[in-house]
Formats: C-alpha cells, structure tokens, sequence
C-alpha cells in the first residue's frame, strides 16, 4: 500500500494533496451529496436525496476547467443527456425485449459523442454512467418524471457551487499541471541524460515512451486549458505569464526529445565529452524539478553554472575538430547544441516562475491559436466523418453496446445481486484499443480486490455504521485524486466508499463485499475478452497509420529545420508548430504501445 499511495506523484510534498485539484473536487462533491442528503433525511424523504446526489456525481465527471463558458455548456449538456438516458431506461423496462432495444442503441448513441473530443468525451462517459445507475434505482409511472427531476437538481445544485469556487479551484488546476507537467519534463530529461552514460542506452526506451505518452496526455489538457482562453484577442490577461512558462516548457521537453542517440556519441574520442554533457542534463533535470516543489525564490545559479560548464567542451570541440572523424564531431556538437538550447529553456522558465509581470508571447495570436488549436465543429459532419469501420471511434461504440448488453443478460439469466456493478465494470474498464482495455481491466481487479481485503477487514475489526460512514465518505476525495494518476489506486478508494456506502443499507456487509468483488471479476474478464476477440486485427491498422503519421511529422519537422540552418535564421512560427506536431505524432505512436 506505501508503494501505491506515492505522494511525491501528487505534489512532491504530503501537504501539496490539500491542494491537489482532483482532491478539491472529491470534497466539493462529498460536501454537496452530503448536504443534500442530510436535507433530505431532515424531512425524511431520502429516496429525493438519493436521486438528487446521483445528479450530483454524473454533473461533476462533465467538470473540466478551461474556458468559462465551454465549462458551463459541458456540465448542462452532460445533466441534460443524463436525465434523458436514465427516463429513457426507466420507460423501456416496462418490456424486457424493448430494454434489450433500447440499452444497445442509447449505449452507441451516447459513446458516439466522443467523436467532438475532450469534453464531449466526458459528457459521453457521464451519459454512460448514467444508463448503468438508472438500474440500480429504477422507476415506474410517476416517479420517472419525479426521479429525473430530483436528478437535475441535484446536478443543478453542484453546477451551482462550481461557480461559487470557481477562481480558487481553476488557479489551482493551473497551477497543479503546471507543477506535473514540470515534474513530468524534469524524469524525462533525466532518463535522457541516463541514456547518455548507459552501457545499453535502449534498455531505457520503455520508461522514455511513457514519460513521453504521460507528457503527451497532460500536453492536450494545458494547450487545451491555454489556448481557449481568450479567443478573439491576442493576449491571455493575468495567465499569459502561465501560459508562456507552458511553452518554454514545451519547448524544453521537445528539445530534450531531439536529443540524440548516436553510436558516434561512444567513440573513444568523444566518450568523456559525452559523459560531462550527460552529467549537465542531470542537474539541468534536478533544476527543473526544484522550479515544481518550491512556491518563491525560483532562481537559481544553475543555468549560469551549468553555462560555464558548457564552455571549456566548446573550447575543446573547437581544438580537436581536425582529430575527429566528421561523424563523431557531428554527433557531439547536436548534443553540445541541444543542451545549450535546453539552459536558456530553463533560465526563462525560472524568470517566469518567479516573476508577476503580464508577458506576451507569438503563439497566442490569433493566427497561432487557429494553427494549433482548431475548434472541433460540433456539427453533421463529424459524425458521418467517423461513421464507418475504419473510425476507432466507430468500432469502440459497437462493440461497448454489445458487451454492455451481454453483461445486462448475465447478471439476468445468473440472478445476480446489484448485477449493474457489472455493466459499471464494462463502461469503466473498455477503451478503444485492446492495450488500455488490458491495462484497465488489470488495474481494476487489483484495486478492487485490495478494497475488498481492507473492507473485509474493518467489517471484522467493527461493525459500526459510523465508522462505515466515516471510511466512505473519506475514500471519495481520494478516488478522484489518483483517478488519472494511478488507476488501481482510484479503484482501491472506490470499491472503499461503494462498499461502505451499501453496508449502510444492508446489514450483511460482507455479501456487499462478496458481490462486488464477483460482479467487477465478471466485468472485467466481459471486457477483456471482447477487447481480445472483436476486430483485433483493425488495432494494427490503426498503429500502422499512426506510424505514418509519426514519419511524416518527422520529416515535415526536419525539413523545417534544414531550412533554419540554410538561412541562419532564428526559430520561426512554422519551424516551432512542425517540431510540436513531430513530438506530438510520436506521442500518440509511444502511446499505442504503452
């Protein structure tokens, strides 16, 4: 368990987890289901407490900062088409055929939405959510209309306070992947100096590609955060100085990616020079860290004195140009240059973290915005666009709707208990590759047996409902913070608070236990038999076009700075947007083996 709960994952400091965005989250919705069903159970009507804290949790997974508006129109949306999906359930079960209709065709319906990105994805998921819980509580006559009602206004009631918390919570979701992205950059570059003065540099590419499939997913998140902030001016306002640290960041990292790893950089001749800059890539990746853990005096000497390290090799590259093979001087002077690149990287990102003043930078102009970061239309297009075979979209949707609605007659021909713990197994754990559904469906069973065995173990040491109370709603704030960190983690603090949480309602806790661990066991091998056996083989097609892609950004990259050298120019727009494709290409490459 110490093992798991790494808090230097966090924050770099046990206190830095008060602070975490994703842990203010968990509280803002453990506050807001608390007090609805504390009101709730005051005029002794808890089924309305209920239905109105299932709203609250489906809004709150629609929650991503950015823009203000685009936040506000994603948490609507998503109550919206989870009041729809959790009527329209509750209406088809009055047939057991017409739900056998209904549930693949809203399942498809809803994961389709994913198609207009981020934010649409996580609409999607709510919606998803939303057809799993609609079983858990079904209704009839009236009380569909009532129970979606008391749902939207619970989701209504969290809208509510997102707004009251809004500067504090978004400054801190700036600031936290600021601090990860720093952190993230700082292992990278680190693994890269390693690189340098290992015997067997390529023993260290696995943990290279998932840094850089890390930085990659955390990248979209920030240049998504950033640039849509202010989209018909050419200036961020009080956030440009966090923006531009954000791209000298990126820089840093897609220099650090340019690093070379050269045979020649071995040779006797140049062996010692190559380990001495290796040497300067560390501590260039210990200063950089160092900028994530502190909160002032963010300058430091280490530039500067990594700088002057840098200028008797120079001296020596010069004096021994004539005794080196052209290969061997070629291969020293990248890495020579790369790393003198790489300090004025850090000096600036040091200034800007230590500095309060506005800063303009070329990328957030409006014909820089456009480039980077094209809106996705939200119009009919897309959708025909993605409506075939070859979408991953497309085949992820069919093939979650099927193994949704197998799980659904699973749990009905074996009769098993609250078998909707099943189908959230299936939504959960399925992604569009077979590799993420592994590693999901691996990562859940791990957790949730680990909950179970913790669980087991407070129903034996107790069996105080007080205590049941206290371990849930405590596990909440905590499933959210290792949810996109360490998803075994999150599924440890999950199956801890809907243990707990069903132990209040049912006397025999360790039945609770017990189903949960059979239903997510079942779940999960639905998952990853269907991720196994459905269209494996359209997985390499997609790799295969990721490699193009990955090659072609390559080339367009180096073209651009072939042109560079060519004129003498400095880095131009162009030159910095094919570099960013190049790194980004082969992220989703490195990703698609991960």
């Amino acid at each position: 368990m110490a093992k798991w709960l790494n808090w230097k994952r966090i924050s770099g400091q046990p206190i830095g987890l008060l602070r975490n965005y994703a842990f203010t989250k968990g509280l803002l919705i453990l506050t807001a289901i608390i007090s609805i069903v504390a009101v709730a159970t005051y005029f002794d009507n808890l089924p309305v407490g209920v239905s109105s804290a299932v709203g609250v949790f489906l809004v709150s997974i629609c929650d991503l900062p950015g823009n203000k508006l685009d936040h506000l129109k994603n948490m609507l949306l998503g109550l919206l088409l989870a009041v729809f999906n959790v009527m329209v359930i509750h209406l088809s079960l009055a047939g057991v055929y017409l739900n056998l209709v209904v549930l693949p065709l809203l399942v498809f319906l809803t994961a389709y939405i994913s198609v207009y990105g981020k934010r649409a994805s996580l609409v999607s998921f709510s919606g998803l959510l939303s057809l799993v819980l609609a079983y858990a509580f079904p209704k009839t006559g009236w009380d569909i209309l009532l129970s979606g009602g008391y749902l939207a206004l619970g989701g209504l009631y969290f809208i509510l306070l997102n707004i009251l918390v809004y500067p504090y919570r978004y400054r801190r979701y700036r600031l936290g992947l600021l601090n990860d992205a720093l952190r993230l950059t700082s292992d990278y570059l680190r693994l890269k100096g390693r690189q340098l003065q290992a015997a067997d540099p390529d023993a260290l590419w696995p943990d290279l590609i998932q840094k850089h499939n890390d930085i990659n997913e955390i990248r979209k998140v920030l240049t998504d955060y950033f640039l849509n902030q202010s989209r018909n001016r050419d200036s961020i306002g009080r956030q440009s100085r966090e923006g531009v640290l954000y791209l000298e960041l990126l820089d840093l990292v897609e220099l650090g990616a340019a690093l070379p790893v050269r045979p020649e950089a071995w040779s006797p001749a140049v062996h010692a020079t190559t380990l001495e800059l290796a040497d300067i890539q560390l501590h260039a990746a210990r200063a950089l860290r160092q900028v994530a853990g502190k909160t002032r005096n963010f300058r430091s000497e280490t530039p500067d004195d990594l700088q002057a390290r840098l200028f008797p090799i120079a001296r020596h590259l010069r004096s021994s140009a004539a005794e080196l093979d052209a290969p061997e001087r070629h291969a020293v002077y990248i890495l020579f240059d790369n790393l003198e690149k790489q300090l004025t990287k850090l000096r600036s990102i040091e200034h800007l973290a230590d500095s309060g003043e506005e800063v303009g930078h070329a990328v957030f102009t409006r014909e820089a915005k456009s480039r980077l970061r094209p809106a996705t239309p939200y119009d009919w297009a897309t959708l025909r666009e993605h409506f075939n075979v070859d979408s991953a979209v497309f085949r992820h949707c069919i093939r979650l709707a099927l193994v949704v609605t197998a799980g659904f007659l699973i749990g009905q021909v074996l009769g098993v208990h609250n078998a909707y713990w099943i189908l959230l197994t299936v939504v959960v754990i399925m992604r569009p590759t077979y590799v993420q559904s592994k590693e999901r469906s691996v990562q859940r069973t791990v957790g949730t047996l680990a909950g179970a065995v913790v669980a087991a173990g407070v129903v034996w040491l107790t069996d105080d409902h007080i205590v049941y109370g206290i371990i849930g709603a405590a596990a909440m704030p905590f499933s959210f913070t290792f949810l996109d960190r360490d998803y075994r983690v999150s599924a440890f603090f999950i199956t801890l608070n809907l243990v707990f949480t069903y132990a209040l309602l049912h006397p025999d806790a360790y039945s609770v236990i017990g189903y949960r661990v059979i239903d997510t066991l079942i779940g999960a091998t639905l998952a990853f038999t269907a991720s196994r056996l459905l269209w494996p083989a359209w997985d390499s097609r997609a790799i295969r076009n990721l490699i193009v892609q990955a090659i072609e950004a390559s080339r367009d990259y180096l073209r651009e700075e072939s042109a560079l050298y060519v004129s003498g120019q400095e880095e131009s727009l162009t030159y910095r947007l094919a570099r960013r494709q190049a790194f980004t290409a082969l992220g989703e490459l490195d990703g698609s083996y991960a």
